[in-house]
């Protein structure tokens, strides 16, 4: 993990509502949030799970699961 980390509510935000969350990066580059939107709805429309694991200031890693067809 590297970045700047996410909050439990901000994981929580990314996880369980249909709100776009966005933050500035490491060199304080900017996003829409619009691309995890639109892996979360991918995984959700193919009975997939995602996983969040963070620790602010230290980074995030996102994992996806996705049932073999």
């Amino acid at each position: 993990m590297f970045g700047i980390g996410m909050t439990e509510q901000e994981i929580n935000t990314v996880v369980n509502t249909k709100d776009y969350f966005s933050k500035s990066g490491t060199s304080q580059e900017k996003g829409t949030g619009l691309g995890l939107m639109l892996c979360k709805e991918f995984i959700r429309l193919n009975k997939g799970k995602l996983e969040i694991e963070s620790n602010p200031d230290q980074g995030t890693a996102i994992s996806f699961y996705l049932p073999q067809g």
